[in-house]
């Protein structure tokens, strides 16, 4: 029995080790000569050579007990002090609780392997234990980014818990934190020049270049630059450790976006699709679902549909926010339909009418985003005769009058208003599930939407006036962003770049508690500002910076579809202006694939980017040949 066996060196307590399937073990000595004892300690490994050792002192027996915590920490600490994980090394030096340590080591752990909900509980457990440890304050916001709303409802007061203790660490360290403190509190660039200057100081710090690739994936956007430029970032961060996966996981997500399919490692990908709730099947058959071959693609849709609800419900969201194929994305509704009444995670509690017309809704938001106005009213229509009421129909209606240029705002009709009017209750009940603001500032929003949609300036600032000195910022924004849309539709374009500049100041987009809220709507008012007034350099470098569905991926991916189309347009029309004839060849092309079958009302952009796609294709081919 090996409980009996008696320990007499190294090999002996290895083949004790070795009946527990350890993976390591603990000798010590415990000497006394006439002053403190001295307690010692190796930890071995399996092959039962020393790893680390570590030695403590006390001055009476009565404090033994505690110099046993007090030297395991100590061994945990020199045991990580080399590791080229930051968080790690550094974590282990600052808490003086051993249970504190244990517990962090353990969320480090199912932090690298994607057990984000097991890692926070971990973190939790830590700052229980030492409410000062800054570290695990640091690393319980980090795991909270990954959980469900009600975990990155923690994010901001624990990395604020983690500013206020960050004193006890490194230099190296607390910038670290200060500079993490600014991505979450939405100060970009302050956060950025933390993480540059920590990437330029440590060079081979894989955190820091993990952090800056982090911040220009999720803010590049709303800086006017494409979150496509973090991935050299994230290829450093990953080159020096390649085991972290919160760096794999949004590598997983660029290698989606431009469609790299065979660049995607099989076991990131089931991890970035489960961190989503998306079946492995749908990541494997992406590259299937994004052929022009349709016979491939149909066949994909089959797997799907056998697969089940979850997988065609994973399967509609990527293929508007990696994809972009909208024909692909109403097909997918269509035989979605077929699995109704379907329990899925977040539409299980939904009636089975609501299941009809939240499909209904999609299919008409990709026949909006084709241009196909009139179909999409059909769809819309069928929603809300099954469920009584649409939530998309009035959602898209609201971005209806940014779909075109400016030119085409005749286009906006009744039907448009009236769904606008009938979906402001709707976005308050749903809005009021993730904030407290009372009721009458949201009527006083929705009223404001509605004026300002109607061109109805006076009005609108009735409503909105007691709503610029509210407390919360995203009502603020809100605000901003109705004046911005009323201002470029009366086309006062200068006028509708501040606002929506306001806008975009005034919202913290990672405040996850209002997954409502996204940049798109301002960033879009933004560009189509600019390619009012033929300001073509401000046109692509916004359009291009919120690109083709980026920001909506993490938020909504159907508030980007309408706009698309017209982005894909007004793109090809300013690098034409600017003499960048492949750009415009481009986008020109992607224009004409979604919107060739548009509404008799739109055909006039159809021919125009026809006709210049055509004399640029002339013009090139009668290039001289290098």
């Amino acid at each position: 029995d090996s409980r009996s066996t008696v320990v007499r060196g190294p090999d002996s307590a290895g083949e004790v080790a070795a009946n527990f399937q350890a993976s390591g073990f603990i000798l010590g000595n415990v000497l006394r000569a006439g002053g403190p004892i001295r307690i010692s300690a190796q930890l071995y490994d399996e092959d039962a050579t020393v790893e680390v050792e570590a030695e403590v002192f006390v001055e009476s027996d009565s404090l033994l007990f505690s110099a046993v915590d007090d030297i395991a920490r100590k061994l945990l600490s020199n045991r990580y002090a080399q590791s080229t994980d930051l968080t790690r090394s550094i974590g282990t030096l600052s808490s003086t609780s051993f249970t504190a340590l244990n517990h962090y080591l353990q969320g480090e752990t199912a932090m690298r392997e994607g057990r984000f909900d097991e890692a926070y509980t971990e973190y939790k457990q830590a700052v229980t234990e030492d409410s000062t440890f800054a570290m695990a304050w640091y690393r319980l916001a980090s795991a909270a980014g990954f959980g469900s709303d009600d975990l990155n409802a923690q994010i901001i007061p624990a990395v604020e818990t983690a500013v206020r203790h960050k004193d006890r660490l490194p230099e190296r360290m607390q910038k670290h934190i200060t500079g993490f403190y600014y991505y979450q509190t939405a100060e970009a660039e302050k956060a950025e020049e933390i993480f540059q200057e920590l990437t330029r100081d440590y060079p081979d710090d894989a955190r820091a270049w993990y952090r800056l690739g982090d911040l220009y994936y999720h803010y590049n956007p709303v800086l006017g630059k494409s979150f496509l430029e973090s991935r050299d970032a994230l290829e450093r961060a990953v080159g020096l450790d390649p085991e972290n996966l919160e760096v794999r996981l949004h590598l997983v997500a660029l290698d989606l976006e431009e469609e790299r399919f065979d660049d995607v490692d099989s076991l990131d990908a089931a991890q970035f699709a489960a961190n989503y709730g998306i079946e492995n099947v749908v990541i494997d058959l992406l590259s299937d679902l994004a052929s022009d071959d349709t016979p491939v693609q149909n066949r994909a849709i089959d797997s799907l549909s056998a697969a089940g609800a979850g997988a065609m419900n994973g399967a509609l969201s990527l293929s508007a926010s990696f994809l972009e194929d909208f024909l692909l994305s109403e097909k997918l509704a269509d035989r979605f339909m077929e699995h109704v009444p379907f329990s899925i995670p977040g539409r299980d509690d939904l009636p089975v009418p609501v299941q009809r017309a939240f499909l209904h809704g999609l299919g008409g938001i990709s026949r909006m985003a084709r241009g196909e106005i009139r179909s999409a009213r059909e769809a819309f229509a069928q929603a809300d005769s099954v469920s009584g009421a649409s939530q998309f129909a009035g959602l898209v209606a609201t971005d209806m009058p940014l779909m075109l240029p400016r030119d085409e705002a005749d286009l906006i009709d009744a039907w448009v208003m009236a769904q606008a009017v009938d979906t402001m209750q709707i976005m308050f009940d749903r809005l009021r599930e993730f904030t407290d603001i009372p009721l009458i500032e949201f009527k006083r929003f929705g009223m404001g939407v509605v004026a300002a949609l109607r061109g109805d300036e006076v009005n609108m600032n009735a409503f909105l006036d007691t709503l610029d000195t509210n407390d919360d910022r995203i009502v603020v924004s809100l605000a901003a962003q109705i004046r911005a849309t009323n201002a470029y539709i009366g086309g006062e374009y200068e006028q509708a770049v501040s606002f929506s500049d306001s806008a975009i100041i005034e919202a913290n987009w990672f405040d996850y508690g209002n997954p409502l809220i996204s940049p798109v709507s301002p960033l879009m008012i933004k560009a189509q500002a600019y390619f009012a007034m033929d300001d073509h350099e401000q046109t692509v470098r916004w359009l291009n910076a919120l690109g083709d569905g980026e920001i909506s991926t993490a938020i909504n991916p159907y508030l980007m579809v309408p706009n698309m189309a017209m982005s894909y347009y007004m793109r090809g029309k300013s690098y034409d202006a600017l003499g960048e004839n492949e750009k415009a060849i481009d986008f020109y092309t992607l224009f004409l694939k979604i919107w060739a079958n548009a509404d008799a009302e739109y055909q006039s952009y159809v021919q125009d980017a026809r006709d210049n796609l055509d004399r640029l294709v002339i013009d090139r081919a009668r290039e001289p040949q290098e």
